[in-house]
């Protein structure tokens, strides 16, 4: 079966309408992406970091559940590099089993990790995050500090608003920004 849908794609880029033809070759580049899952998984066991990155980026464009699986070991990928692109891209999904990884990733030494970290955090809506975000700010450098304070705001959840508030007068001015961007956006109770 699976010979048979590339050949009818195959066939479709013939096809004499240029929107058909375009679906075509737009399903066929997919149906080639999906096809290499396993091949994207052997990269990610034992490839190079550089490969291992490339193959975290076309697991972006693949969204199913093998894919996310994927993901999830790229997730815990003993490589920063490797690592960092994966958190964007969990943050990115939402993907719900990403969250204890993801929670885990922001005492993470590579202070890159920890601020994606931070960023993919803020694009769930769940209230649990505030306190791991706030204990965070109390320990963290100035980058942390900033990407800890906008996924804050991000969330918006308003139980944030006194630690937001405690760092609008801090005597860095990217805090004290970042504190009142944050302020702006809390609106959840």
């Amino acid at each position: 079966m699976r010979s048979n849908r590339r050949e009818i794609l195959l066939a479709a880029l013939n096809d004499s309408d240029s929107g058909v033809r375009q679906a075509a070759a737009e399903s066929l580049d997919l149906f080639e992406r999906y096809q290499g899952l396993s091949s994207l998984e052997q990269v990610l066991v034992s490839g190079s970091r550089q490969q291992r990155v490339a193959a975290v980026y076309v697991l972006e464009s693949l969204n199913c559940a093998a894919a996310n699986t994927l993901l999830m070991m790229a997730l815990n990928d003993g490589d920063d590099d490797v690592r960092a692109v994966a958190i964007q891209i969990a943050g990115s999904r939402r993907l719900p089993e990403a969250l204890p990884v993801l929670v885990q990733c922001l005492k993470a030494a590579d202070v890159s990790v920890a601020v994606y970290a931070a960023n993919a955090l803020g694009q769930y809506n769940d209230e649990r995050l505030v306190a791991y975000l706030q204990a965070i700010c109390r320990q963290a450098d100035t980058e942390l500090l900033c990407a800890s304070l906008a996924a804050l705001g991000q969330l918006g959840f308003i139980q944030a608003q006194d630690c937001v508030c405690g760092y609008i007068d801090d005597l860095r001015a990217e805090v004290r920004m970042a504190a009142v961007r944050a302020l702006g956006l809390l609106h959840q109770s």
